[in-house]
């Protein structure tokens, strides 16, 4: 059993990737440009120049692969965390609580006794997230906070 649930980033985390990347390219380009125009450049100029492209190439190829690769995975052991090239794994089998909360969109996984994880997404079905999670970990206690009672809506009308 695989389920993959695509993770959707905010407006001003894209604007933020989005930025970066063209600051990354604009300071290749600058420094390439540096580069060229000297025909003579001094061993600054060249350590200058493969800095920069190395920071600019790690910097592309991490907000690329976030963009194209983010996502959370549940196999029959491990829950799988993914933002591109970052990866995190943690085991289903480990996992003793998990916390949903309508009002944030956020969900916390307790694991191994002390720890915990949140996702926070506005756009991933957390029902069917943690549906597939108690599927192969039946002894996980699942909790739902944030959840408004018709009591709750009366006192703030």
């Amino acid at each position: 059993m695989k389920k993959k649930f695509k993770f959707s980033y905010s407006p001003l985390v894209i604007v933020i990737l989005i930025v970066g990347i063209v600051i990354a390219v604009a300071a290749f380009v600058m420094q390439l440009i540096s580069l060229i125009n000297n025909p003579y450049p001094s061993a600054y100029n060249i350590v200058t120049f493969i800095s920069v492209t190395l920071v600019t190439a790690f910097y592309l190829i991490l907000a690329v692969s976030m963009f194209v690769a983010s996502y959370y995975m549940i196999d029959d052991k491990y829950l799988t965390l993914r933002w591109g090239i970052l990866k995190n794994q943690l085991e289903i089998k480990s996992m003793t609580e998990v916390d949903l909360n309508d009002d944030t969109h956020t969900l916390t996984i307790f694991y191994n006794e002390d720890n915990f994880f949140v996702l926070k997404s506005a756009t991933i079905p957390f029902a069917d997230l943690v549906e597939g999670l108690m599927s192969v970990n039946k002894n996980i206690n699942f909790k739902l906070s944030g959840v408004k009672t018709p009591d709750d809506q009366n006192k703030n009308a």
